[in-house]
């Protein structure tokens, strides 16, 4: 469907206008979700999709009786049910976006592409531009190395690059992610042997010297070719 580059532009966009209305003081997760809301409902025929927030996927379940574990939004086919978008959104800044967060995130969304192979899954990461260069400095972002997520220039075509970051065998960041996951492996199903996303966001949703900006990634199910 192409929605995470419009999901990211519309994002920064609303936060730009929201900021000069003076509503700066209620900007976070709570905040950015309601925009994600906004943007998905508006691009796509009600009568036919229906956006769908806390959604519980059945692959990111255990065994047990626990709760359902869901993901941030599903955009799905009114009649047949088929998942059209999956996301996962976090505010830059908040105590949930950290690091092992986003990489939890991430795990949970190629689990589920890896079975919804036509569906659109991203993953949103916004906020004041300070809040995201701080948190592209933790290690598993560092340029030059098998990284979680890269936030490459637009006019480099990044939306069109293909990256895999190896949650076995990594060659920089194995140590950190094996640490990760014993943290919040009694949370997830099973792991996956690797995340394979590209950068969908654009200029716009990203523009130098911009006070919010917005960084969408499509993940793609993880058999398929990547560049490296």
């Amino acid at each position: 469907m192409g929605l995470a580059k419009r999901v990211a532009e519309g994002v920064t966009a609303k936060l730009d206008f929201d900021y000069a209305c003076n509503r700066g003081h209620s900007f976070g997760e709570h905040h950015v979700h309601g925009i994600v809301n906004e943007v998905l409902s508006a691009n796509v025929d009600p009568h036919v999709l229906k956006v769908c927030s806390g959604f519980p996927h059945l692959r990111l379940r255990r065994e047990g009786n626990g709760r359902k574990p869901e993901v941030d939004f599903a955009v799905m086919h009114r009649e047949t049910e088929t998942i059209r978008v999956i996301s996962e959104v976090k505010w830059a800044g908040s105590g949930h976006c950290t690091a092992a967060n986003v990489l939890k995130d991430l795990i949970r969304l190629q689990l589920i592409v890896d079975v919804e192979q036509n569906a659109e899954c991203f993953m949103l990461i916004a906020g004041h531009r300070e809040d995201l260069d701080e948190l592209f400095r933790h290690g598993l972002f560092t340029p030059g190395t098998r990284r979680m997520l890269s936030r490459e220039p637009a006019t480099q075509r990044a939306e069109e690059r293909r990256k895999a970051f190896p949650l076995a065998g990594n060659p920089h960041h194995q140590a950190s992610i094996d640490a990760y996951l014993t943290t919040f492996r009694d949370r997830i199903p099973s792991t996956p042997d690797r995340i394979v996303y590209c950068l969908k966001s654009t200029a716009l949703s990203a523009p130098p010297g911009g006070r919010f900006h917005s960084y969408a990634w499509r993940i793609h199910p993880s058999g398929q070719t990547i560049e490296g």
